[in-house]
């Protein structure tokens, strides 16, 4: 029987990437919906940006394997 081999997401990469998603989301939400979800005093600014970019920075792994 012929075995079969695909191409497999490793599950940490995975993790990284919905965990970048949810730091996007939640800077845009602080950005364009003035959402405040995560505490003040866990915050670096006040737009959001560095959740934005955060997350992005988590998402690269992803993308680049």
């Amino acid at each position: 029987m012929a075995e079969q081999t695909g191409f497999k997401i490793p599950l940490g990469l995975l993790v990284l990437d919905g965990i970048g998603a949810m730091l996007v989301g939640l800077g845009l939400a602080k950005m364009f919906g003035d959402v405040d979800i995560v505490p003040a005093n866990l915050l670096f600014d006040d737009k959001g940006w560095t959740l934005i970019i955060v997350g992005g920075l988590l998402m690269l792994p992803f993308m680049f394997n």
